[in-house]
């Protein structure tokens, strides 16, 4: 190997080195000193799986705290301005009250996952009037919920608490505050200026 690329090689390792103990902290600990670092052995894997490496090793060594999953939420008022809430039968928020919404599934998209939830969950069928904002919360395992809510508009069905919620109903401005919300629910909707009449 020339001088040249030992040099390299050697900027290399010290780069990969850099970048997990940033990106990863304490977790990088275990790779120090194993030939996934050594720089007589960066060459010989070549700069291609390095890369890759230093794209994908980071993701790998997380912990649940840093996994993120996709979430949506429903912010639907009837005519005359109440919102619709379901109270939560499952965790997170088990028994308090939130805007209907859950995780995105495979394939689906943010649309179709709202419209699905809203109907599990009330047995409305909604159309998406625009998106609202977005939220992150604490999910039991650590991981974070990263929640996109859309201002809906009802178009059909009878209200029934479904699916995952206990109950639902249409709450004005002056049961809202009365009412166990989960964390953060009103700080956004005011956020966004979409709280009940």
């Amino acid at each position: 190997m020339s001088t040249n690329h030992v040099s390299a090689a050697r900027t290399s390792s010290a780069l990969i080195l850099t970048c997990l103990s940033r990106r990863c902290g304490q977790r990088a600990q275990p790779l120090l000193g194993t030939s996934v670092i050594d720089p007589n052995v960066v060459p010989r894997l070549g700069w291609r799986f390095v890369s890759t490496l230093l794209r994908v090793l980071p993701s790998l060594l997380m912990t649940g705290a840093e996994q993120r999953i996709r979430c949506v939420g429903a912010v639907v008022f009837d005519d005359a301005g109440r919102l619709l809430l379901i109270r939560r039968a499952n965790e997170p928020g088990r028994g308090r009250w939130s805007v209907p919404g859950g995780r995105v599934e495979a394939g689906e998209t943010d649309h179709q996952a709202v419209i699905r939830e809203v109907a599990e969950e009330t047995g409305l069928a909604v159309d998406i009037a625009c998106p609202l904002g977005e939220v992150q919360r604490s999910a039991p395992d650590g991981a974070v919920l990263d929640i996109h809510d859309y201002s809906c508009r009802v178009t059909g069905g009878t209200l029934r608490a479904g699916d995952d919620a206990g109950d639902a109903c249409w709450c004005d401005a002056e049961t809202l505050p009365s009412l166990p919300l989960v964390s953060g629910l009103i700080e956004a909707l005011t956020h966004w200026d979409s709280l009940p009449r």
